[in-house]
């Protein structure tokens, strides 16, 4: 089931990293892009790696003048609603770099 979100919202995203590895020192990063399309180098932004009991998460703040804040993009689409995205994630962790498709965000 995708996530579903209010194009004027302004949320942060969770994606859980299933890892036994610890993600410590590791950089996040996630896209959001429309079915069919592979995300370039340029297409990622940065993301937080929260420890949250044990589990480890990936966090993006997304939305609508989301620009303000650090490590965030804006998924508003100019027009057509609603519009799904798949979201992308990247880990970078020596030496891996497993990119994943966690699922889809709908913004309606």
């Amino acid at each position: 089931m995708p996530l579903e979100l209010s194009r004027l919202s302004r949320d942060y995203i969770y994606f859980n990293i299933d890892t036994p590895n610890d993600l410590t020192s590791s950089q996040g990063e996630a896209t959001f892009l429309l079915a069919g399309e592979l995300p370039i180098e340029d297409d990622w932004n940065a993301a937080d790696i929260i420890d949250e009991a044990g589990s480890w998460v990936l966090r993006i703040l997304v939305g609508p003048n989301s620009g303000v804040v650090t490590d965030s993009i804006d998924l508003t689409p100019p027009s057509e609603i609603p519009l799904d995205y798949q979201a992308w994630v990247r880990i970078t962790d020596n030496p891996e770099r497993p990119v994943r498709r966690p699922g889809i965000v709908t913004i309606e």
